[in-house]
């Protein structure tokens, strides 16, 4: 499983995979007691320098020798990779491959699509609203007009492919309309575990919602007093010890009004037929019991796609995005869509 809560922090670790064989065991393991040495920490300060195109001093390496403390100066120093695109992985024979965020906004979970096994550049993007100052959007077309906008801007070939886990998908989808409008040819699409199914909750019930999950997977079970808002249960996090990734409650807010914002994108999005593969990866829980916001179909199989690939799988006992047979199956559609499979 990928290591890291946010896009620096799963950067950071997939250069560690890179240049040490292997991911951390968790964001606090000490570079140099596993394996690195100076030779190492240099090849780490160059990936991190050629993916972000910002300075990264040797002695940082040495100074902060965990995933924690490497992310906490890169985020110091404004990071474009932080703001925009994150390159993960540079090199590979291969047509490039384009993370989209999920919920969240950050690319947290998809670290394992930067490992060895993708022949191909990997890169990533980050939803607008983390950072202080920026606005989260409220549109499909929104969201998919800035990241067509950050690509753009990029120096990276206009042949590449499209990825996202659950929301991630649904943008993946309308960002390949987007970007085959601009003239960039789109290779292929990934949809992994994407519905279409969004209720259509207010904000505040989104949120709240949110606030439920987190505190259940935190095995939180003795309830907070009063009502439990974001301040709330930053403050039962804090007091408890366990681990976010905000320092304060105002970012913590951030990444709340990011996921909602996310959500209502998909409830308000209506997906039209693509002449572009599509290949959807499905686990059992997929589908929301709850009626899907679209009125016209209910999922993607249903959209008419000319050509569109369904892979459902058994529940699994690891993360969807760190799982073996999904990974490779993902590379050789990768392959196979760009016509280079054996």
């Amino acid at each position: 499983m990928s290591i890291g809560r946010d896009t620096i922090e799963v950067l950071v670790s997939a250069q560690w995979e890179k240049v040490l064989g292997a991911l951390p065991g968790s964001i606090d393991d000490n570079f140099f007691e596993l394996g690195g040495d100076s030779f190492k920490a240099a090849r780490v300060a160059s990936g991190l320098r050629m993916a972000l195109g910002k300075e990264v001093p040797l002695h940082e390496m040495f100074d902060r020798p965990s995933v924690r403390t490497q992310a906490e100066f890169l985020r110091s120093q404004d990071t474009e990779g932080a703001r925009g695109l994150v390159t993960m992985k540079a090199d590979g024979g291969g047509a490039p491959l384009v993370l989209l965020p999920g919920g969240g906004g950050s690319l947290v979970g998809l670290g394992a699509f930067a490992g060895r096994g993708f022949d191909r550049p990997v890169y990533g993007l980050r939803a607008p609203g983390l950072c202080s100052g920026e606005v989260p959007v409220g549109s499909v077309g929104e969201l998919s007009a800035h990241f067509a906008d950050v690509l753009s801007a990029a120096a990276i070939p206009r042949r590449v492919h499209l990825a996202g886990y659950c929301f991630g998908g649904v943008f993946a989808y309308h960002l390949a309309e987007v970007l085959t409008g601009l003239g960039w040819e789109v290779l292929s699409v990934t949809l992994l575990d994407s519905s279409l199914a969004a209720p259509d909750l207010p904000h505040e019930e989104i949120v709240g919602q949110r606030l439920a999950q987190l505190m259940a997977g935190a095995g939180m079970d003795e309830p907070v007093e009063g009502p439990l808002t974001p301040d709330t249960l930053f403050a039962r996090f804090q007091e408890s010890g366990h681990d976010l990734l905000e320092e304060d409650a105002e970012a913590f807010q951030r990444r709340l009004n990011v996921y909602a914002s996310l959500w209502r994108i998909v409830v308000d999005y209506r997906p039209q037929p693509v002449g572009i593969p599509v290949l959807l990866y499905s686990l059992p829980d997929r589908l929301d019991p709850q009626p899907p916001s679209a009125p016209v179909v209910s999922d993607w199989s249903e959209l008419g796609c000319a050509r569109f690939q369904q892979v459902d799988l058994p529940e699994l006992d690891t993360a969807l995005t760190a799982h073996p047979p999904v990974l490779e199956g993902v590379e050789k559609w990768l392959q196979e869509s760009e016509g280079t499979a054996c």
